[in-house]
């Protein structure tokens, strides 16, 4: 079993690595999310896009004519 002075020692610099490698600027820009109102499905066997929050509307072929949709809400608004 290793010491705690030696358990310590081993966090810090495990601490010091990860903070070198984090840009803070990276972190700050990521925080824009982007909702989107249809995700790719598969209708039988072939590619379609349905409604997030309305999973019973249904699904259209293209991902424009599913955002284009009036009656998808976009989710979490």
């Amino acid at each position: 079993m290793i010491s705690k002075t030696t358990f310590v020692c081993i966090l810090m610099v495990s601490l010091f690595a990860i903070g070198r490698q984090l840009d803070v600027g990276e972190i700050k820009s990521s925080s824009n999310f982007i909702f989107e109102k249809c995700v790719r499905d598969r209708c039988g066997k072939e590619e379609c896009w349905c409604c997030v929050v309305d999973p019973l509307r249904p699904c259209k072929k293209t991902d424009k004519e599913c955002n284009a949709d009036g009656k998808c809400p976009i989710p979490w608004s």
